[in-house]
């Protein structure tokens, strides 16, 4: 005997149709009060079907139920790889998805019977796509979900290539999505006025791969980095040089395969240093009364007062002194002297002082301004030795600067080595022109040449000859033949 199914009685826990679905988990009781009571409609219907799909919220509970299924759109950057995230508690009703792209293909799904449901396709189009995400419940009449969606672009070249090297580094603008490989860096140029600086900083997420940034001057030396793991890197870029600089931006890829960023870079006037905030407003890494600038604030000329000596701090007001004691130099006031040296004299500068109150660096320059010496160490006092080789008598100049610390005191000292000149008994350069050996306290031997002297013994009688001379101003040998 056939007959047709009884009808399905919503509220009995049978099933009563023997279609496999018991009372509000069956198709039939879409519409009884019952089952429309447990299972609520969500804010984002009628979106039932792929014609009604409604653009995919994120962050939200859904609600969908066997007789009301979740169709939604989202799209998709060409060649983008996108990874949607189904969140639920299955205990409470299975939840399945697929993905369907606008011609009505099946792209990917998930069907497993755990809290969470992934999948992961990319647009194999070079052009944005929409698809279609719809989510459909089993074994129960209705539960809820949440769902996520993130992209990773591709790794594509963006609009400044090619400039993976400084030679062909395009102007620096602002600029967001920008793009950099693992096998590539991108390279930037920007100009600063005197007294102007620029904030540089690149912006991403780390997690997607780690970039850092280089900033080198015009010459093509590092000026400064940022080499962080942060989701941003950040170099302060100032001129106070006087003309106008050329600089460089290196954006490199120091971890995974690529990455975006937002590039950023603002330009403005090197700000006053403030003298009493502890601050260092102008970027020069002094601060306060460190800093040069605050010569003609009170507290620190309080601090650091001119010496008896002054003026001197240039060179054209450098004074004749070759010994000073107590003297006092600062950030904004140098200390000069000068000497003269006649040809192939030695001249040795001393400078004595507590490195731990304050830094002080040495150095030598000639009537042209050309260094000719320098000591510029981390260390309590400096000193440089140097010979006049100018073929005749020369006038220097010693430049004494504070480095480190607002000011200090030193005692200077200049000492002269005369030069080194033939004696009375040469040419006895050689065995054939030697002469008598006599005793004599102002011999001098000089340069790469010998000086040769004969003398005679008795028989059965012992000579004692001895040299005697500062090793430290050249070493001597002595060979009887």
């Amino acid at each position: 005997l056939v007959t047709a199914p009884p009808a399905e009685d919503c509220t009995d826990e049978l099933d009563n149709d023997l279609d496999g679905d018991t009372d509000c988990a069956d198709q039939d009781c879409a519409t009884d009060a019952t089952c429309l009571a447990a299972c609520p409609e969500d804010s984002h219907e009628p979106n039932d079907f792929q014609s009604s799909a409604l653009p995919l919220p994120t962050d939200e509970k859904l609600l969908v139920a066997k007789f009301s299924e979740d169709w939604f759109h989202f799209e998709v950057d060409g060649l983008a790889t996108a990874t949607l995230t189904a969140t639920l508690q299955n205990r409470y009703g299975d939840i399945d998805l697929e993905i369907i792209d606008s011609a009505g293909n099946q792209v990917a799904y998930a069907i497993s019977t755990s809290d969470i449901e992934v999948v992961t396709f990319t647009n194999p189009s070079a052009n944005p796509a929409t698809y279609y995400v719809h989510f459909a419940v089993n074994g129960s009449n209705c539960n809820e979900y949440e769902a996520t969606i993130d992209f990773e672009l591709p790794c594509l070249d963006d609009i400044n290539e090619p400039n993976d090297n400084l030679s062909n580094a395009v102007t620096m603008t602002s600029g967001t999505d920008l793009g950099v490989l693992n096998n590539s860096t991108d390279w930037f140029t920007f100009e600063l006025n005197d007294d102007e600086m620029a904030d540089v900083s690149v912006n991403f997420v780390d997690a997607d791969g780690d970039i850092d940034l280089v900033i080198l001057d015009g010459t093509g030396d590092i000026y400064g980095s940022s080499t962080s793991s942060a989701d941003e890197e950040h170099v302060i870029v100032v001129n106070d040089t006087g003309m106008t600089q050329s600089f460089y931006a290196k954006v490199l890829l120091y971890s995974g395969t690529c990455n975006t960023y937002d590039f950023l870079v603002d330009i403005s006037t090197i700000p006053a240093e403030v003298c009493d905030d502890t601050v260092d407003n102008d970027f020069d890494n002094d601060v306060d009364c460190e800093d040069a600038d605050c010569g003609g604030f009170a507290d620190c000329r309080a601090l650091c007062p001119e010496d008896g000596n002054e003026p001197n701090d240039e060179l054209t007001g450098a004074l004749d002194l070759t010994k000073v004691t107590n003297a006092l130099v600062s950030k904004y006031s140098e200390d000069w002297y000068q000497f003269d040296l006649e040809n192939q004299a030695k001249a040795t500068v001393e400078l004595f002082f507590n490195h731990n109150d304050g830094d002080i660096d040495l150095q030598i320059v000639d009537a042209t301004g050309t260094e000719v010496a320098a000591s510029t160490t981390a260390n309590s006092d400096e000193a440089v030795s140097f010979t006049n080789t100018s073929g005749a008598i020369a006038a220097y100049f010693v430049r004494i600067y504070q480095y480190g610390g607002a000011c200090n005191h030193y005692d200077y000292e200049v000492t002269f080595k005369a030069p080194c000149i033939e004696d009375p008994y040469a040419p006895n350069h050689d065995l054939a022109a030697a002469a008598p050996l006599v005793t004599d306290a102002d011999l001098a031997v000089v340069g790469t040449m010998s000086d040769w002297y004969v003398f005679d013994v008795d028989d059965s009688s012992v000579a004692h000859i001895d040299v005697s001379f500062i090793h430290s101003d050249g070493d001597l040998n002595l060979y009887l033949y």
